[in-house]
């Protein structure tokens, strides 16, 4: 199956979380992921929020950067241009919703894959309306 995850779904696989045991049964099916043009720099963030909090030490994570940028080869990325740009302002003026989630929710749309997984509740609102097979983890 080929499955649209968003930052919050995948970084499931890298955190263990609420979430985690379903992203791990979730992702047993997938055999293409793709992910949005901001996914590297929101994992990142995430990851500074982390370490700056104190759940995670300085060394983790170096490590799970690491492993956050050799498993994005794997990954289809949605280039962002003029129709990501387009339908995203198309979703700001449909819902209340936030800048990333319209760049992330555009590239799911764009991406036509068979499955849309985040663990953002607001996002899987807004997700439901746009797309078909979208879960919440």
């Amino acid at each position: 199956m080929k499955a649209f995850i968003d930052t919050s779904a995948m970084l499931k696989r890298y955190f263990d979380e609420p979430g985690a045991d379903a992203f791990d049964q979730f992702i047993r099916n997938v055999t293409h992921i793709t992910v949005a043009p901001t996914y590297l720099l929101e994992a990142h963030a995430a990851l500074e929020r982390r370490h700056r909090d104190k759940t995670f030490t300085k060394e983790q994570v170096r490590r799970l950067k690491e492993k956050i940028e050799e498993d994005f080869f794997s990954y289809h990325e949605i280039e962002f241009n003029s129709q990501l740009c387009e339908t995203a302002k198309y979703l700001i003026a449909s819902y209340p919703m936030v800048t990333l989630d319209s760049i992330q929710l555009a590239a799911a749309m764009i991406a036509n894959t068979q499955a849309f997984l985040t663990s953002d509740k607001q996002l899987f609102k807004y997700a439901q309306e746009e797309l078909k097979n979208v879960e919440l983890i």
